[in-house]
């Protein structure tokens, strides 16, 4: 009976993460699925003691910034005084870390090339293991990894998302965290089988993202008759009424477009979708931006899919070619669209460096397509202005100067408000921007033999389909160097993604009593039950939906 309730129990919080994942940007997943994994693990021989998941959310602070640590013994390379400091503090507020610097001391050789590996969570150096106290006190594994987890979040900060990925594999299985990856990607399923006419599918695009194209095409794929409104003026609002009532009745399929444009509107759509009782084939989907504005009526009523475009500078600039038409790029002058291949690469870079903030940019400005728009359409105004009619042009005498200004000032420039980054931006446009650009030769990316970084050279070619077939066989993987960033930004860009997580982690287990919405939740509990002092709000709402 016990393996059974485990089983049982297991497929209940895989259905969970499987459902509600999907609906979550990347970033936020991992969050979500330790702390699935913590209340899976509640009551049994594996549960997390409440203070060690607690010290999780310790963040150590130097008051002075020549502060001695017992652990200094360990400091070099990627480990500073910052993690030592936060060791420090693991050693002395957690009783199965008590031993840990007389266990460091004891094989400080092996500790320290253990901690200096580029991936110390996959796997613990013998001597370490043996001589770490935390890990052979610890019979059970899965308690052992959480442990593993601490000790990485305090001296190796960027490699705690990989060991937190390691954790829950090893407590739910190495199919827990693919399902939402399976639901998102085979939309067709969800839509025909598991979701009720009534239903609305909200499809959140991310920036950079329009997830219209997946509804055109899964509705061709089934020939489903397809009715698409633009939400955002009276007009809209009124064809949509129509359109669903039509819709409804002959059971075809409806796409509202940037519905976060009518939040009002949105309040009362379950309660129209369901007063019409729609023919079983009726679906309506709802595309729209990350807004907080979307009403949570729609929110709870809706099976949501959040849409991310691919990270990485190689798919930045495919997207970015596939923005401009081949009917623009391909125009003549013949020269023209190097001069555009040359803004795609640009906006890569801008657009990527974006993530490493604060070391790409010192903040997040939101630079989007409407600024790539803008240049494209201020490149071929100039092209159109200075070849005039003519097939070929030199390239030494593109009005350069005025192309690198309107970019730099006007355009991205407009954004920003900081004069280190707008100095930046002026070295990209300028190192891009100029005849060299045109030389086979011309250098995109410098190479750097540490971080194994091929130089790569401009594309030859003079069509949009040359340039996207050049850029599609770039490799996979890119470095920050590819970004003119130090080789080491990748670990500055997974500390903070993990202490991000961390964040999120505190916020789902938040007892206030007050929820978002104002209202009270009851606080009686019954015997053997976690005290609702205890469990996070959205539990006690969940509970009280469910009763």
């Amino acid at each position: 009976d016990a393996e059974r309730l485990r089983i049982i129990s297991h497929d209940l919080f895989s259905l969970s993460y499987a459902r509600v994942a999907p609906g979550l940007l990347h970033e936020h997943r991992m969050a979500f699925a330790l702390t699935l994994v913590r209340f899976f693990l509640h009551g049994t021989k594996d549960e997390i003691p409440e203070g060690e998941f607690e010290h999780l959310f310790f963040v150590a602070t130097l008051k002075d910034s020549s502060h001695s640590s017992p652990f200094d013994m360990l400091k070099g390379g990627i480990v500073q005084t910052p993690q030592l400091v936060s060791a420090e503090h693991l050693a002395a507020e957690v009783p199965s870390f008590a031993g840990l610097l007389g266990d460091v001391a004891s094989n400080l050789d092996a500790c320290s090339n253990w901690l200096q590996s580029a991936h110390p969570e996959q796997t613990t150096n013998e001597g370490v293991a043996t001589s770490l106290s935390y890990v052979s006190t610890t019979r059970s594994t899965v308690l052992a990894n959480f442990r593993h987890l601490l000790l990485l979040n305090s001296l190796r900060p960027d490699r705690v998302l990989a060991m937190a990925h390691k954790l829950v594999v090893s407590v739910m299985g190495e199919n827990f965290l693919t399902t939402s990856e399976a639901a998102s990607s085979d939309l067709s399923k969800i839509v025909l089988n598991e979701v009720s006419s009534d239903t609305p599918l909200l499809l959140c695009g991310a920036r950079g993202f329009d997830a219209s194209s997946k509804v055109r095409d899964l509705s061709l794929n089934h020939s489903k008759s397809l009715a698409e409104v633009a939400i955002g003026s009276a007009e809209g609002f009124t064809q949509a009424d129509k359109s669903l009532a039509v819709a409804a009745k002959k059971g075809n399929w409806v796409l509202l477009k940037n519905v976060h444009l009518g939040p009002k509107w949105l309040t009362n759509l379950h309660e129209k979708l369901v007063a019409f009782n729609p023919h079983p084939s009726f679906r309506v989907f709802l595309t729209t931006e990350i807004n907080p504005k979307l009403p949570t009526s729609l929110l709870t009523a809706s099976r949501v899919f959040v849409f991310e475009p691919a990270s990485g500078l190689k798919a930045s600039l495919i997207r970015a070619l596939n923005a401009v038409p081949a009917s623009s790029m391909n125009k003549e002058p013949v020269e023209r669209a190097r001069v555009h291949l040359v803004l795609c690469w640009l906006h890569a870079v801008i657009v990527e460096r974006l993530r490493y903030a604060p070391l790409g940019w010192s903040k997040c400005y939101e630079f989007g397509e409407s600024d790539f728009d803008t240049a494209c359409a201020t490149i071929d105004a100039w092209m159109d202005k200075f070849a005039q009619g003519r097939t070929h042009v030199d390239p030494s005498k593109i009005p350069w100067g005025a192309l690198q200004e309107l970019i730099t000032s006007s355009i991205y420039g407009g954004r920003i408000d900081n004069d280190t980054d707008m100095r930046l931006l002026r070295a990209f446009v300028e190192r891009f921007f100029r005849p060299e650009s045109f030389d086979d030769s011309f250098v995109l990316v410098e190479g750097d033999e540490e971080s194994s970084t091929d130089v790569v050279h401009a594309p030859e070619g003079t069509k949009k389909s040359q340039f996207l077939d050049w850029a599609k066989n770039l490799p996979e993987s890119q470095s920050p160097v590819w970004l003119q960033l130090p080789r080491n930004a990748e670990n500055v860009l997974l500390a903070n993604r993990a202490m991000a997580m961390i964040n999120n982690i505190q916020k789902l287990q938040s007892t206030e009593e007050e929820d978002e919405f104002g209202s009270e939740v009851d606080d009686e509990s019954s015997p053997g039950e976690l005290s609702s002092a205890a469990t996070p709000t959205w539990m006690r709402h969940l509970k009280k939906k469910c009763e």
